[in-house]
């Protein structure tokens, strides 16, 4: 079984970082497309400011996934360092607690929101919203499984015993 999650979770972190490359490549393109029709033509494109926004949006929710995925967030922790390993791990086990408990409640109301938005248009764009703000139920539903994954580790790491998930080094998802 736990090789099962460790397979479920490269084979989610490749296809996070796929979709993350796509978004970040497309987003390019459509920039480089604005600034050559706006500066070199003189005839702007007036979907690409929105559609550019809301790949942003989708690059920020999905990365919130990847940060935990290679535990590559900012966080102070200078005080936090200077407290015996053992406290260590439980803090972040609370604070792990806390975090599903935000992530719960913007999947719900995430998926809310982007269902009641499905149909409506966006101004420039002839798809609804709803399509886009799937990232932040998605997003977040892959946060929390890697933060579950990172709560176990820690969990086994406090009785003596090797992770079971180890975090990846950026970068290095095979």
């Amino acid at each position: 079984m736990i090789r099962g999650i460790q397979n479920l979770k490269k084979y989610i972190g490749k296809v996070e970082t796929f979709f993350m490359t796509f978004i970040f490549a497309v987003a390019f393109v459509i920039i480089m497309l604005q600034a050559v029709s706006r500066y070199v033509f003189n005839s702007p494109i007036i979907w690409t400011d929105e559609l550019s926004i809301n790949l942003q949006m989708i690059m920020a929710f999905v990365g919130i996934a990847y940060g935990i995925r290679t535990k590559t967030h900012i966080k102070v922790d200078g005080l936090y360092r200077q407290f015996p390993k053992k406290l260590q791990m439980i803090i972040a086990i609370f604070f792990n607690i806390l975090f599903l408990v935000v992530a719960v409640t913007c999947i719900k109301y995430g998926w809310q929101y982007a269902m009641r938005n499905w149909n409506i248009n966006f101004g420039t764009m002839p798809f609804g919203k709803g399509k886009l703000l799937l990232a932040v139920p998605v997003g977040f539903a892959a946060a929390m499984f890697y933060t579950v994954l990172d709560m176990v580790d820690e969990v086994v790491q406090l009785f003596g015993k090797a992770p079971l998930f180890e975090a990846e080094k950026e970068g290095n998802i095979s």
